[in-house]
């Protein structure tokens, strides 16, 4: 049952400063936690040395369960935050993601750390789907846009700016000392948010703690399951590049590793610029107008990438323009469909990161060895199908002119 006193616009009288200062802290949220999953597949080789007999493939486990706790609490506490409150939720969560991040730093068992790292995971997933689901209750309409671009590109941020930082510590002071501080810089924009949260009421009181309840109200909304279906193929093309980049680069021009960490790098800081950029171009374009853009600019790139022939420049210029072009069509996919209905935000959330998370794995799990079977270019003509296909369910069931008019509602 939804509150009839809930206020949707009690975000409207929210001080600037303290709106600025609460995205801050979402930003830092999003970014430890992407940073922490990060710097545990690049230091591999480093939790071999700290576990005696454990081998890389087996410290793999480590980044693989705290992606499963993350994905399982993502699906569980998305809905739940639409019911229950959101703000002890987020506070609740940010302790005990501090708490096993800590006990993980002094561990000696192998054991202990997968359990650790699927809490950490699970207590990460709890924040994020709760942080990205009540933006849209916390910040104003005329604000949305743009918070929305600067948390999008948190996990560049943290690939880009803050990995590098991450493996020099590890170097200079040591793996404890470095995980105590990874550990405990959750509790930096915990207190931000802690002080800048207008801490709003569950939007559905006494609503339904059967998780599966929601998800099946919320999948009768017009339009949501062709949205996600949709979402899926396009997310499976603009995924496709990033996981394939290395090993394309590799098969096509036998680059050194060097080099393809550099077009990576290159990769990721078009997605931070992409996120921020994608902002002042759905303020001037609109949503459908962006989305279509970025779709055609993915078609276009990720054809030249794969069938001609470039040198390093040009082959860097088409990888920063595509991860611009995907960008825009993401961001104007959840500026539309967060909005469709403020007492499900926590659920669309969960909904659209499972969908998200799905198009990844797909690409990862069963592309990879259908490039290998296949071959680059069929492989590139299949994603491009996709694309197309996804690209035109999205614009007949989301970007139509009934949905975004209810977007902008809210």
């Amino acid at each position: 049952m939804i509150d009839e006193n809930y206020d949707v616009e009690k975000r409207q009288e929210i001080g600037l400063l303290r709106v600025w200062l609460y995205t801050l802290s979402c930003v830092g949220f999003l970014m430890t936690i992407w940073l922490i999953d990060a710097c545990l597949a690049a230091l591999l080789p480093n939790i071999q040395k700290i576990y005696e007999g454990v081998t890389v493939v087996q410290a793999a486990q480590l980044v693989t369960l705290y992606n499963a706790g993350f994905i399982i609490s993502s699906v569980i506490f998305g809905p739940l935050g639409d019911v229950l409150s959101r703000f002890r939720i987020i506070l609740f969560a940010g302790i005990l993601f501090s708490i096993s991040g800590l006990i993980f730093a002094f561990t000696q068992s192998f054991s202990t750390a997968l359990v650790l790292r699927f809490c950490a995971g699970f207590f990460g997933g709890m924040l994020t789907v709760n942080i990205w689901s009540g933006l849209i209750h916390e910040v104003p309409r005329k604000h949305f846009n743009t918070a929305i671009g600067l948390m999008a590109g948190t996990r560049a941020y943290s690939l880009v700016l803050g990995l590098p930082l991450v493996m020099k510590m590890v170097d200079w002071i040591g793996w404890i000392p470095t995980f105590l501080l990874l550990g405990t810089a959750i509790l930096l924009p915990l207190s931000g948010y802690l002080f800048t949260s207008t801490r709003p009421e569950p939007i559905r009181k006494h609503g339904s703690l059967n998780i599966f309840t929601h998800f099946s109200e919320t999948l009768k909304l017009p339009g949501i399951a062709l949205s996600l279906t949709g979402f899926f193929l396009v997310r499976l093309t603009g995924s496709a590049p990033f996981v394939f980049t290395s090993l394309w680069l590799f098969e096509a021009y036998q680059m050194e590793v060097s080099q393809r960490a550099l077009l990576i790098l290159v990769y990721g800081l078009g997605e931070i610029f992409g996120s921020w950029l994608s902002v002042v171009i759905i303020g001037k374009l609109g949503p459908r107008m962006t989305f279509n853009g970025g779709v055609v600019g993915t078609f276009i790139f990720v054809s030249i990438l794969i069938f001609v022939e470039l040198p390093v420049v040009l082959i860097g210029t088409c990888l920063l323009l595509l991860s611009l072009s995907d960008r825009s069509f993401g961001m104007a996919f959840w500026r539309i469909y967060i909005p469709q209905d403020p007492s499900r935000t926590g659920t669309l959330s969960s909904l659209g990161n499972v969908s998200f998370a799905g198009a990844i794995a797909t690409v990862t799990g069963i592309g990879t060895p259908m490039v290998s079977y296949f071959g680059w270019k069929v492989a590139a003509i299949m994603i491009l199908v996709s694309l197309i296909v996804g690209a035109g369910i999205l614009r007949n069931s989301l970007f139509t002119p009934e949905r975004i008019a209810k977007a902008n509602e809210n």
